[in-house]
């Protein structure tokens, strides 16, 4: 199961987005897991190397910080040489991020068949790519653990669905999940029907951002540039309670105002292919860890 850390930022002196909607209250943060909470961290730089990091709360292990770019150099040797493939990969992201949101709406008590109150709702909101199928997964879990989940894919109607999005959608289906047309479904916002992509995602955003519920992001929050944490637009992207990392921590990790407390999650990349892609310090951090779920990220 994947393991998650807290990091902490330093400076050499020279240098310079699921929806959790449970019905009975919410954990504080301060209750959960210390193995498997995190929170981000400002740029920090090794003593030997200009390579930013952030360090796990639980072990003070050094973690590296990757662009989206490096991260996909990173998958792609592991499905072209080494493993896990995709569906692997997708499978234990899904699994982590499962564990992740059970812990948030109250762990394991909060879903026994002799708990009153009633079972906890879920709305993910899925977008057509790899982030999407890990969320979609996450569903599927979360359904065979006895929640109630609804899915929102964010695309056009018209819009071709990745193969993989579809495939993970039927089998979220087959386990108990309800599929949604769009958000108008929980709100009284209603969505045009000419509206394109970026629309959708912006009212999907802003809906989630006006809901009660508190919001896990999987990966790195949506509508925020994961190179340097910056919105692509001031007014629309989403401000999680959570936010769970794969493989490592984006380079836009920079701040709690980002990404809410921060966690990270591995997905059984083994270490040749880190090093492959020269990130060798995830090495040393995966394989010096033992939690097994995600591990808390803090300044």
């Amino acid at each position: 199961m994947p393991s998650s850390s807290a990091v902490s930022h330093e400076k050499k002196p020279q240098s310079p987005q699921l929806l959790l909607r449970p019905k009975a209250r919410f954990s504080p943060p301060s209750q959960l897991d210390r193995q498997t909470s995190a929170q981000p961290i400002e740029e920090a730089f090794d003593d030997d190397e200009d390579i930013p990091f952030i360090k796990t709360t639980a072990h003070g292990i050094r973690c590296p910080v990757v662009t989206p770019a490096q991260m996909q150099m990173v998958e792609d040797i592991c499905m072209k040489e080494t493993g896990p493939n995709r569906e692997m990969m997708i499978e234990n992201a899904g699994h982590g991020a499962s564990i992740m949101a059970l812990k948030a709406l109250g762990g394991e008590r909060r879903i026994q068949p002799d708990n009153h109150n009633a079972a906890p709702v879920v709305v993910i909101l899925a977008g057509n790519n790899k982030t999407g199928c890990y969320s979609l997964a996450s569903a599927r879990h979360l359904a065979n653990r006895g929640c109630r989940v609804y899915i929102v894919l964010t695309s056009r109607p018209d819009a071709p669905i990745h193969p993989s999005v579809e495939m993970q959608k039927n089998y979220a289906v087959y386990a108990g999940v309800t599929a949604v047309e769009n958000v108008e479904e929980f709100s009284a916002k209603a969505l045009r029907d000419d509206y394109k992509t970026r629309e959708l995602l912006w009212a999907a955003m802003d809906w989630a951002n006006g809901n009660k519920a508190p919001v896990l992001s999987l990966d790195f929050p949506s509508g925020i540039n994961a190179i340097d944490g910056h919105p692509f637009h001031v007014m629309h992207h989403i401000h999680p309670k959570w936010t769970l990392c794969f493989g490592a921590p984006k380079q836009g990790c920079t701040s709690r105002s980002i990404t809410g407390e921060l966690f990270l999650a591995d997905i059984g990349i083994p270490a040749v292919s880190w090093r492959e892609a020269n990130i060798r310090r995830s090495c040393a951090f995966f394989y010096r860890t033992s939690a097994s779920v995600p591990e808390w990220l803090l300044k």
